[in-house]
Formats: structure tokens, C-alpha cells, sequence
């Protein structure tokens, strides 16, 4: 079977349809569940196998060991605070956010036996963290209905093959996915490194359907992991999305 990352985009294309026909009522996340498999069937059309592609364009080159760090867990909830000290980040949700639930999530992905739900309620016992190729920490959708942010972790060293792949890399194929869906309209609005309680981020900005939605992805690296945080908003609740950013701190 081939390795390859695992749908990224089909994460990402997602959250824009949960956020672009969310209901108002930030509980129900769930009720725009059909549009977002329509389009997950539409964006697995032009979904590429993007460590082959890696691995067609870059000559590999011999690398040092990577130093090993701790060990890979999931985060945990304190009401609306999220904390991972693996991540080493701590997010504050505003009043009235709604977490969705395991069942939610693995319905708006259509996600399969190797993606895994955590939801912030860590076992390693159920999880097999070591076996899973992508475990999604939550989903969390903001008081307006429509904007949400989800947080995931993909094992590179299983899915692309132990490869050398750089968070930069890594939204570059994300990028070359998403931007091959016609009816969503993207359009890259910028690329940078942004730092995060002390971290360095890579941070892709786009927009969709003529700026009735945005999408900003910030990813790292960690050890085998690739942590990717995709924020995705209306106009109108930007401020809401840049203060919950400016809001993450290290976690104790």
C-alpha cells in the first residue's frame, strides 16, 4: 500500500464547508454534515499522493538523527481551555464556543480507521497514538456558527515514508491540493513565519469564494508529527480569531 499524507486536504476543505453554512447556533455544528461529505467526495477527486510528488521533485539527501524529544500525547480541556505540554501550548476559547464531539468530528471528516479522534479526553490505550497515522485533538466552533478551528497531528514518519519534511514543505503540498477545487475559489493570501508562546510557526493565509471565508494554517514539526492548526472564519469574526491567537500561551 502506498504511504502517503493523509488528506490533509480533505481536513481543510472541511472546515470551510462547516464554517462557510454553519448555523448560527454555535451547538449545532453538525447539521451542515451532508454538504461537508459532498465536498469531501468532490475534493478526493483531485486529491495527489503529495509524498510522491515530494519525493518526484526533491533529491533526498543524507540527514543527521533527530534528537529524540518527549513522547507524543494529545491535549486535555478545562471547560473552554486547552492545554497540550507535548505541543507546549495552552488556547483559551472565548464564552459560548462549542466543542464538537468525537462522533461530530468523524462525521464532517468521513474520516477512517486511520484517523483517530481524541476530542481531549487522552488514552493511549484507545488511541494507539504509535499506530495512528492522523489524530485530530478537536474541533471547536467560535460563538458567531460559522467559523471553527481544528487542530491535528499527522505522523510524517508513516505517511510520508521517514521523509525530511520541512512545516513550509508541508503547507506548500497542502496549498498545490486545495488550490486544484474549483468551486471553493482559493486564493493564496500569504506566507510567513509567525511565532506562538514561543514557537516558530509556518502560517499559509487564504481566501475563499471571494473573501466570503479565510483560512489561515499554522503548522510545525514535533519529533514524527506534523501539527497543523487550521483557523477558519468569516469577515466578521476576525478580531474574535486574532485575539484567540494572540492568546495562546505556553502551557505550564
Amino acid at each position: 500500500m502506498k504511504k502517503k499524507l493523509v488528506c490533509v486536504m480533505t481536513a481543510f476543505v472541511m472546515a470551510a464547508a462547516v464554517g462557510c453554512g454553519g448555523s448560527k447556533d454555535a451547538k449545532s455544528p453538525a447539521a451542515e454534515t451532508t454538504k461537508a461529505e459532498t465536498t469531501a467526495a468532490e475534493a478526493k477527486k483531485e486529491e495527489t499522493t503529495a509524498a510522491e510528488t515530494t519525493k518526484e521533485e526533491t533529491t533526498e539527501a543524507p540527514t543527521e538523527a533527530k534528537e529524540e524529544g518527549p513522547a507524543f500525547q494529545t491535549g486535555t480541556w478545562d471547560e473552554l481551555v486547552f492545554t497540550n505540554p507535548w505541543l507546549g501550548l495552552t488556547l483559551t476559547f472565548p464564552e459560548d464556543s462549542y466543542v464538537c464531539t468525537e462522533e461530530e468530528v468523524q462525521a464532517v471528516l468521513g474520516a477512517g480507521q486511520e484517523v483517530l479522534v481524541n476530542n481531549g479526553n487522552y488514552t493511549e490505550a484507545q488511541l494507539k497514538l504509535s499506530e495512528a497515522t492522523t489524530v485530530y485533538d478537536f474541533m471547536v466552533v467560535l460563538p458567531d456558527g460559522q467559523s471553527n478551528i481544528q487542530l491535528a497531528y499527522e505522523n510524517i514518519k508513516l505517511t510520508a515514508g521517514g521523509m525530511d519534511i520541512s512545516a513550509e514543505d508541508y503547507l506548500n503540498i497542502v496549498w498545490e491540493q486545495v488550490s486544484k477545487i474549483a468551486d471553493m475559489q482559493y486564493k493564496k493570501e500569504g506566507e510567513e513565519k509567525v511565532d506562538l508562546a514561543g514557537q516558530s510557526f509556518a502560517k499559509l493565509s487564504a481566501s475563499l469564494m471571494e473573501g466570503a471565508l479565510y483560512q489561515d494554517y499554522y503548522s510545525i514539526c514535533l519529533g514524527d508529527h506534523m501539527v497543523t492548526m487550521t483557523v477558519s472564519y468569516v469577515p466578521e469574526s476576525k478580531d474574535v480569531v486574532n485575539e484567540l491567537i494572540a492568546g495562546i500561551t505556553a502551557a505550564q
